[in-house]
């Protein structure tokens, strides 16, 4: 079976379905829980200020939903993909590992890849495998983004794809 591939701005809802064979579906659907009533998610900042009154960044939290389901019987893979560097004003990039992520706790036996926070990273990472028979799974994802210090506010964007493929 082909795996199936999604690129969203962080988040955009849409159901995707794929055929095999046996025609098993496995249908991925990706939605933004918080921060943001638009189809894109973005990292904007706004200037905060730390225990001793110096200028600093408050982190941002931001969470998708990916709702899962298949019925084929057999296990799939979840992926989550970091399509390029995260990038403010003036094309200023910063590190990845300023973006943390983790998924919560999950409603089924499936493995979570990353239940604690993680530093993003670019390219492909298995974040999700479902249990033996495939059961549906709905995985909220939360990214927290902190600018180092010295950074000033703005917005700064980073696409992140989303895949599911069935065993």
């Amino acid at each position: 079976m082909s795996p199936i591939r999604y690129v969203v701005p962080v988040a955009v809802a849409a159901a995707l379905i794929a055929s095999g064979p046996a025609r098993a579906e496995v249908t991925l659907q990706v939605t933004s829980v918080q921060g943001s009533a638009s189809l894109e998610v973005d990292f904007g900042t706004a200037r905060g200020l730390g225990p001793e009154g110096e200028p600093g960044m408050e982190p941002v939290a931001r969470q998708v939903r990916l709702s899962v389901s298949s019925d084929s019987g057999r296990p799939y893979r979840v992926f989550q993909r970091v399509n390029g560097p995260w990038s403010g004003p003036d094309g200023v990039e910063i590190p990845l590992g300023a973006i943390r992520f983790s998924i919560s706790e999950t409603q089924t036996s499936g493995s979570n890849r990353f239940p604690g926070p993680a530093p993003l990273s670019l390219g492909e990472q298995e974040i999700f495998l479902s249990d033996a028979s495939g059961s549906a799974e709905n995985l909220v994802i939360s990214y927290v983004a902190q600018l180092p210090p010295g950074q000033r506010a703005g917005v700064y964007r980073t696409t992140v794809s989303y895949q599911v493929e069935a065993q």
